[in-house]
């Protein structure tokens, strides 16, 4: 199989630098060719050696320098707490019900981000396992030089890694990790690889332990059984390979089993493996040996991992891929004694990721937006519509199922229902394909653009009122919407204060009256409503005057510290810092004592707006958005905005929409572009 199209990913950057690469290899070819003239090397050596005395502690000192410098950063902030011991996780979705969860772990239903871990160019493709309190997953680092891929082993309750393994020239991996003992097992690359690797490492150290070469991508996620490790190495078939040593066991060449790709399932000395396109069915071997049994042609190519429970298997399999959607797909209960079909459910596109299986529950997502909760005969008995595609597995608790869809929302779903109680934006930007997986009260996932993320909480479902829900900002803004609809612009100021969002509803201070937008349609619904939730808001305010930034104590009204400015803008709270616009720029204050951190010039017309390391704000001509993360960054146009006006109130933040009071507009609705 020579498709390239399983896993897109963004080469842009790379394509510009290509381009400028002949100018850049000539420029160094004329420099080298220079510096390698006989008599320049010559008068170089000679000047080394005059100064030799005093290059002696410029060179030590750079050393020095390096060396303490790596020293200070390892010692940075508190490192991971000890390993915990936690039951093994020996195959993907944590085992062969492929529930994702781990057994008697509690059911988050509300809150929003823990913590995040988002680094340069990281894509999370893999879905986690979780060992007691280590999460481990491979990365795809997708930097438009020198990509490689690699295994992080986060603390679950903090986010702070605990190791990174690097086996020397691991390329950005698709499979994901899978834990026995004190091993973890990983496949390497992703589908255009060569002679990938299946590499073992250490749990507690991730020092590489061994690795196995073979001839193609090994996407595939590794099952251990009995001491054993099996995967599928795409167009190089099956292996097995002992656990401790690495060495082969086994291999069921290529030839006769394509696109070898989907995780495996082991049970009873017998490996049942799906074919995805070109093979398009279920294949039995014997576990020692790795004899075909029994093969089993199914009516669509089969991608996902199959599940065992109660003596049965459940596969899903579909015409689609990540890439294209593909029409037709079922999920197919089978009887493992006899491999005779018990039933099928039928489908319109593809189930890509592991079905779940718990008591009388069968549960999965398709890739027609839907998750579905048949019972133990194959009847429906709950669905639940996303309207968008959903590529990545389930994960299944004892009262929710969570699904990410393919616009990057997380759902909890009461389990006998499918009822949302729920829901999260992880990000903005595609792929969302990796399963999530419940552990410790809290939802892991990873994201293409978003890094990775710790979310939920243990407690009661609750809808709160905000005016900024932390969801992630677009990457520019477009018009969308505004209201009151009628208005197109003029010299008034229709609205009166922020707007607030809870739940599906937006409540908008009109100074003719307040209305409650519901934003569930295209257009947005109103209805009057006498009086607003209330916001939660941060203790400490931050007020800009004419001549003075100063922050109060929200309860008391007490007057913390004050700072000399002519303030343009109230200040926007995030942690210790806060960020307030004045007359020439935006600044970033300490929120202990005003302090100031950074300035940069802007007229800034409206308190910024922050959310997930970055920061939007508003000046009479446009809307600019500036990375915090990035030490060196310059702010970039977020939307041209002199169109529409003056900003003429605070911006509000709602499931990745911005809401923005304009002058003679009322209030508009910004989003990425449709």
């Amino acid at each position: 199989m020579t498709t390239l199209a399983v896993i897109p990913v963004l080469v842009g950057p790379l394509q510009v630098l290509i381009a400028l690469l002949p100018a850049l290899l000539i420029a160094l070819g004329t420099t080298v060719i220079a510096l390698l003239k006989p008599s320049t090397m010559l008068k170089l050596l000679k000047l080394l050696w005059r100064l030799k005395w005093q290059m002696l502690p410029v060179v030590a000192g750079l050393v020095a320098l390096v060396w303490g410098g790596s020293w200070a950063v390892s010692q940075l902030g508190p490192g991971a707490a000890a390993l915990e011991a936690g039951k093994d996780w020996p195959v993907i979705r944590g085992s062969l019900a492929r529930t994702g969860a781990v057994p008697g772990t509690p059911s988050p239903n509300s809150g929003g981000i823990v913590w995040q871990h988002k680094t340069g160019n990281e894509v999370f493709f893999a879905s986690p396992a979780v060992v007691g309190n280590r999460v481990i997953v491979s990365v795809a680092d997708m930097a438009p030089l020198g990509q490689r891929g690699r295994i992080h082993a986060f603390d679950a309750d903090t986010g702070r890694i605990a190791w990174t393994g690097t086996p020397d020239g691991y390329e950005p991996t698709f499979s994901s990790p899978v834990v026995s003992g004190s091993y973890v097992v990983c496949g390497e690359g992703l589908h255009w690889t060569k002679q990938a690797r299946i590499v073992c490492l250490d749990l507690l150290t991730g020092k590489v332990v061994w690795t196995f070469r073979t001839k193609s991508h090994v996407e595939c996620a590794p099952v251990v059984d009995g001491g054993r490790v099996f995967i599928g190495a795409g167009d190089d078939g099956y292996y097995c390979v002992d656990l401790k040593t690495g060495k082969e066991l086994w291999h069921a060449p290529g030839e006769n089993y394509p696109d070898a790709e989907t995780g495996l399932a082991v049970h009873d000395g017998k490996v049942y493996a799906g074919l995805g396109v070109g093979g398009a069915a279920l294949c039995v071997l014997d576990a020692a040996t790795g004899k075909e049994l029994q093969r089993l042609t199914m009516p669509y190519p089969v991608f996902a991992p199959p599940a065992i429970a109660k003596g049965k298997i459940y596969i899903g399999m579909g015409r689609g891929d990540y890439v294209n959607a593909g029409v037709g797909g079922e999920v197919r209960c089978i009887d493992l004694s006899t491999l005779e079909t018990d039933w099928t459910f039928p489908l319109e596109m593809t189930v890509l990721g592991s079905v779940a299986v718990d008591g009388n529950d069968v549960v999965f997502a398709s890739r027609d937006g839907c998750v579905y909760r048949l019972d133990q005969a194959g009847k429906r008995a709950a669905k639940f519509d996303a309207h968008v595609p959903i590529s990545a597995a389930p994960a299944l608790t004892d009262s929710t199922v969570y699904v990410v869809t393919e616009q990057g929302m997380l759902y909890g779903l009461k389990r006998d229902t499918l009822e949302a109680v729920w829901e999260l934006r992880l990000g903005t930007k595609p792929l969302f394909i990796s399963g999530p997986v419940v552990a410790r009260g809290h939802v892991y996932v990873g994201t293409q653009s978003d890094g990775f993320l710790c979310a939920g909480e243990v407690g009661r479902a609750k809808v709160e009122a905000t005016t900024n829900d932390g969801s992630p900002l677009p990457d520019s803004g477009a018009f969308l919407w505004n209201y009151p609809a009628d208005q197109q612009g003029g010299s008034d100021c229709l609205v009166g204060g922020p707007c607030i969002g809870m739940g599906a509803d937006l409540y908008v201070p009109l100074k003719t009256g307040n209305v409650k937008l519901t934003l569930t349609n295209a257009e947005p619904q109103a209805t009057a409503v006498p009086a607003f939730p209330t916001v939660g808001e941060h203790p400490i305010e931050i007020r800009g005057l004419a001549d003075a930034i100063v922050a109060l104590d929200r309860a008391t009204q007490r007057e913390l510290w004050r700072v000399p400015a002519t303030a343009a803008t109230a200040g926007a709270v995030v942690k210790d810092r806060c960020y307030v616009g004045t007359a020439q720029a935006l600044e970033c204050r300490s929120v202990l004592d005003g302090s100031l951190i950074w300035s940069r010039e802007a007229n800034v017309v409206a308190a910024p707006l922050v959310s997930r390391g970055r920061l939007l704000y508003a000046t009479p001509k446009a809307l600019f958005a500036l990375d915090l993360e990035a030490t060196d960054a310059k702010p970039t146009q977020w939307m041209e905005s002199d169109w529409l006006g003056k900003v003429c109130g605070p911006m509000t933040l709602k499931d990745s929409k911005v809401y923005v009071p304009f002058t003679g507009w009322g209030v508009v609705c910004l989003g990425a572009a449709k």
